[in-house]
């Protein structure tokens, strides 16, 4: 596969390329030149595996098998768990590896067959492990009806992911961000513009502490084309404030609620108590939004939720949350 960046349409590179690299020369984040199509209808009767490794495939050309995930991953895989009423959440993690990243990163291993790997997943095969993850996922649990995938904004990477899915075919109907305080994502979706250069406000979960995450320069890329991702980096550089082409046609498909990190205990606490599921912090404050949407707009789609840390990464908040010591907290699980 050959892939473009935000910046130029014009200058091809390799998919190895992206597993180099996180912006090419020009400065901008790689895209692929076609995103491939895929049905749900295609890929079922796979295992979970081997639809990871069958659409990152598609993504890098690479020799990659479902055994391979497997020894990335771990028997039997991602799991799935029922935190509410038709909500679903997906634990990236397990007992050997507590948070995503160490899977991701050993996943991004074994795309880097041809060349020597960097330090960190590099930005473009982040997405595509994520879409591939998703991919996966929803064949597992969509029927006839789609999806909505609930996620944190944070650097965006699983927002443009799901909205990636949903491009290829697959039944994702609407991404569901949430911010915590720092609610610039939050503006630009209500009101179609928001300030690059606003001062961010330290918190609890330091992923979500930015004003507008950089990777949404390859959604504005997807819907608006060149000239308006160009605008949004331009605005990111000099810190000026971003005013979206058609608000309208950016919010189409996407949600997003702003939940103060203070809330995070007492979701925990809940979640617990009603349905003896333990969510980790981050999930915690995506399921507070979910919930504000869910009141605010009368949906009750069948919805999953990312989690990308075992509640143990964060043990003393979830623990306080719970009320018991945290060296307990393991005994829960």
């Amino acid at each position: 596969m050959l892939y473009i960046t935000t910046r130029s349409s014009c200058d091809t590179y390799t998919a190895a390329k992206t597993l180099t690299v996180d912006t090419a020369a020009d400065g901008g984040l790689f895209v692929p030149f076609r995103m491939p199509a895929i049905s749900a209808k295609e890929l079922q009767g796979m295992r979970q595996v081997d639809i990871i490794a069958y659409v990152l495939t598609l993504f890098f050309r690479v020799d990659l098998t479902g055994e391979d995930i497997t020894r990335c991953i771990g028997t039997p895989g991602f799991s799935l768990a029922a935190a509410d009423r038709k909500v679903s959440v997906a634990q990236l993690w397990s007992k050997a590896n507590p948070a995503f990243a160490q899977v991701e990163y050993a996943i991004y291993r074994k795309l880097c067959q041809d060349v020597a790997p960097c330090e960190h997943t590099t930005a473009w095969p982040k997405i595509a492990i994520r879409i591939a993850v998703l991919a996966a996922l929803t064949v597992e649990l969509a029927d006839k009806d789609t999806l909505d995938i609930a996620v944190n904004a944070g650097d965006f990477t699983d927002p443009v992911a799901a909205w990636y899915c949903r491009r290829m075919g697959l039944p994702v109907g609407k991404i569901l961000c949430t911010t915590n305080e720092n609610g610039g994502l939050w503006e630009l979706f209500t009101y179609g513009q928001a300030g690059c250069g606003a001062s961010v406000r330290k918190t609890v979960l330091p992923e979500l502490d930015v004003a507008l995450p950089h990777q949404l320069e390859r959604l504005l890329f997807g819907l608006y084309g060149l000239k308006e991702a160009k605008c949004f980096a331009e605005c990111m550089e000099r810190g000026g404030l971003y005013k979206t082409l058609v608000p309208e046609q950016l919010s189409d498909g996407f949600a997003v609620s702003v939940v103060s990190c203070q809330r995070v205990g007492s979701v925990i606490h809940k979640v617990y108590s009603t349905n003896r599921y333990i969510l980790d912090t981050y999930s915690a404050l995506t399921f507070g939004g979910l919930q504000d949407y869910r009141a605010t707009s009368g949906e009750i789609r069948p919805t999953l939720i990312l989690s990308s840390y075992s509640p143990i990464v964060h043990k003393e908040a979830v623990a306080e949350a719970l009320g018991v010591p945290g060296f307990k907290l393991s005994s829960l699980f």
